[in-house]
């Protein structure tokens, strides 16, 4: 089968065709985010238009958003197929990129780095809402990344360190450096990492904490119910 060539061109948008039986549907927020985009950075590629027709194969959602926007004018790659290779590119390019998922940890991480330096309403231009990015970082962002993180040399321990008190049956307990009260270090390899935050994700999900440290405490106190949750009061 010989490849069609594309010839790069801008057109009038008044000159360009809306797919009449278009199989893919654009909503509101789809077009409002299409404009969104549009507005931040432009026309980055061009809408595909068959050469004969001049009807949009592909870009039909982006053509609707332009003449919202005002724009008279759109770059275009034209195509010289005819009406059986247009409607099979048509599916073709909107189903395949249907088809393609999310790394949900790594998309939660550019959310969060892009929050720190977005404006307001730096969120609409791609195409998710405060609840979706509520609920990505509470589920994959702030637990796993502290597992990322080169945990901090431990502090100098006190020259006399604090004695503990009795365990109920009047023994003392092993002493425990004061580093260890507030950060274990975890030794995990390949095999165990990733169902470790994995577990983690699901506990921090459920307990509605941000950090590992808070996960497993909590995790910890939800099974033992010896350990006392209370911090002594001063004096």
């Amino acid at each position: 089968m010989t490849t069609p060539q594309m010839q790069i061109e801008q057109m009038d948008l008044g000159a360009l065709v809306p797919d009449p039986a278009n199989p893919r549907t654009h909503d509101e927020r789809n077009l409002n985010a299409i404009m969104a985009s549009l507005g931040e950075h432009g026309q980055v590629e061009p809408l595909l238009v068959q050469a004969a027709t001049g009807m949009v194969i592909a870009g039909n959602g982006r053509r609707e958003a332009m003449l919202r926007l005002g724009w008279t004018e759109a770059t275009v790659a034209l195509l010289d197929v005819d009406d059986t290779q247009a409607r099979r590119l048509s599916i073709a390019l909107n189903r395949s990129g249907e088809l393609a998922g999310w790394d949900e940890h790594t998309l939660a991480g550019h959310l969060q780095a892009l929050a720190k330096v977005g404006e307001e309403g730096w969120l609409a231009g791609l195409g998710f809402d405060g609840t979706e990015l509520d609920e990505l970082v509470a589920a994959y962002g702030g637990a796993v990344d502290e597992l990322a993180m080169v945990p901090p040399p431990p502090p100098e321990p006190p020259a006399e360190p604090p004695t503990a008190p009795p365990l109920p049956d009047g023994t003392a307990p092993a002493p425990m450096p004061t580093s260890g009260v507030r950060m274990v270090q975890l030794f995990l390899d390949d095999g165990t990492i990733e169902p470790f935050q994995l577990a983690v994700r699901r506990l921090a999900k459920k307990f509605g904490t941000d950090n590992v440290t808070d996960t497993v405490r909590r995790a910890v106190l939800e099974q033992d119910g010896t350990w006392v949750d209370d911090e002594p009061e001063a004096g």
